[in-house]
């Protein structure tokens, strides 16, 4: 897959992932609306998925959340930060009457985590549907989400005129 068309943050055990994967371009929103898939493998070999072609425990698909380019790059500032000084960070993605999508990273005393390797917490609500996802990251899982966000801002921000924030 393109870097222009996905990002990701996957745990550090690689086990956990969270995939965003391009669905549209809404320009005079200025936003970004992602198809986003999150998946483990566990335990179980039953179910292979159909992005990674691996065999995973379950998978969620979250069609067409629709992210302002202005969070998308808040959150790019959050990893950056995070990755000079393990700062904690809580951010918002997308907050409509329909959905919103939280990100958190943070040490938790629930799995074994510390400042270096924070617990990613993903929370989204749809009505009363409530998905809520917690797993280890490290530098290299950070430093990656990073570097595939940056690129799908810059390509888009470079090509269809999306607004960057700056």
């Amino acid at each position: 897959m393109n870097l222009t068309q996905a990002w990701h943050i996957p745990s550090n055990s690689g086990r956990d992932t969270l995939n965003f994967v391009l669905a549209g371009i809404l320009k005079r929103e200025s936003a970004v609306a992602f198809n986003i898939i999150l998946s483990s493998q566990r335990y179980s070999t039953q179910e292979q998925s159909p992005l990674t072609k691996e065999f995973v425990d379950y998978s969620f698909n979250i069609p067409a959340v629709v992210i302002h380019t202005d969070k998308l790059h808040l959150l790019t500032t959050c990893f950056e930060q995070w990755l000079t000084d393990n700062s904690p960070f809580s951010i918002v993605l997308a907050d409509s009457p329909g959905y919103s999508l939280r990100i958190k990273a943070k040490k938790s005393r629930h799995l074994i985590s510390s400042l270096t390797k924070p617990v990613l917490s993903i929370d989204f609500q749809h009505g009363a549907l409530q998905l809520r996802n917690k797993y280890v990251a490290d530098f290299s899982c950070i430093n990656m989400a990073a570097t595939e966000l940056r690129a799908i801002l810059s390509h888009y921000h470079n090509s269809d005129g999306l607004n960057s924030g700056c």
